[in-house]
C-alpha cells in the first residue's frame, strides 16, 4: 500500500482493521484469493467512506449498526444472485461502484496483478492498474470509463 493511500484513507471514515482469519473466511466463502494489496488495506483499515470514493470491505457487524459500510462479502453474493454483468467472471469481485450501475471490480486471478475493471451498462474495461492507482484515481475524479 502506498503512503498515497494510506494518506487518503485515514482522510474518510474508516470501519477499523479486520484479522488475518476474517479475510482467510470471506476468501474462503468467495472462492477466491485476494491480492496483498487488499489483504494489507482490509488487515489495517477493514472498509473506507471518504470524500469522493468509497471500498467495500470487511466490517465486524457490530461496527456497522446502522450500516455504514460495504461488506464485500454481502455485495459479492448479491450481484452474483442478480447475475450483475461482471460477475460471471467469479474472480471478480466488487469493492465500489460509481452509484449509476457501474461496479468497481477487483479482479482476483492470481496470474494478474489486481487490475480494477469498470463493469456496468456501456463501459467493461480496465480502469486501474492496481487498488492503490484505483482508489487515489476515483478520490481525484481522474477515472475515466
Amino acid at each position: 500500500m502506498t503512503q498515497d493511500f494510506r494518506k487518503l484513507c485515514e482522510t474518510g471514515l474508516v470501519s477499523g482493521g479486520v484479522c488475518p482469519t476474517l479475510i482467510a473466511e470471506a476468501q474462503e466463502t468467495l472462492g477466491v484469493v485476494f491480492p496483498a494489496a487488499y489483504r494489507e488495506f482490509l488487515e489495517e483499515f477493514g472498509a473506507v467512506m471518504a470524500k469522493g470514493f468509497q471500498i467495500y470491505g470487511i466490517i465486524e457487524r457490530s461496527k456497522n449498526d446502522p450500516p455504514m459500510w460495504q461488506q464485500v462479502v454481502d455485495e459479492c453474493r448479491k450481484l452474483r444472485e442478480w447475475q450483475q454483468v461482471g460477475t460471471e467472471r467469479r474472480h471478480f469481485i466488487p469493492i465500489s461502484d460509481d452509484g449509476m450501475g457501474v461496479y468497481f471490480f477487483l479482479d482476483t486471478d492470481p496470474s494478474g496483478n489486481g487490475e480494477v475493471h469498470a463493469v456496468g451498462p456501456g463501459v467493461d474495461q480496465i480502469i486501474s492498474k492496481n487498488l492503490d492507482d484505483f482508489a487515489i484515481g476515483y478520490a481525484l475524479g481522474r477515472l475515466q470509463f
